[in-house]
């Protein structure tokens, strides 16, 4: 159904922004390891 509760929105903003943040996280570490690999 379309009305979602604003409970719902929240939990799925909150996990939106979680993910967000791990994706960004992976990606600094994945360029820091290529950086040592390329040193």
């Amino acid at each position: 159904s379309n009305n979602s509760s604003a409970v719902e929105i929240m939990a799925i903003d909150r996990f939106a922004s979680d993910a967000i943040k791990m994706i960004m996280a992976l990606n600094n570490y994945l360029e820091e390891k290529q950086t040592v690999n390329n040193a």
